[in-house]
């Protein structure tokens, strides 16, 4: 990558964006970079433990749950193009991986 890509984390219910993630590195489907919460982003911070947890535990079922109150709360917008359809995001401190989908990803 040439330039670094900035992607926002923004709050649904407000429009405010409450996270940037710079993007660092693309190993597809994966992107990772750092993690720069912004104002709002501390109410957030319990679903993304939350699916953590899950995903250390293998809770598929509470992994999918996480999942889908992040999605609710939360969509992400790709550079110069607004929120993508469908997306899964890891936080882990200061560092993120996500992938993303011009559809929605397919039902468990």
């Amino acid at each position: 990558m040439t330039e670094v890509e900035i992607w926002r984390l923004v709050d649904r219910a407000t429009a405010t964006t409450v996270g940037e993630i710079h993007v660092e590195d693309a190993d597809f489907p994966w992107l990772t970079g750092r993690f720069t919460p912004r104002p709002g982003f501390t109410s957030f911070r319990p679903l993304f433990d939350a699916l953590a947890e899950r995903l250390e535990a293998e809770d598929w079922d509470g992994f999918e749950l996480a999942h889908d109150r992040i999605d609710t709360a939360l969509a992400l917008h790709r550079p110069g193009a607004g929120a993508v359809p469908d997306y899964l995001l890891r936080l882990d401190g200061d560092e993120a991986a996500f992938r993303w989908a011009d559809a929605p990803f397919p039902a468990p």
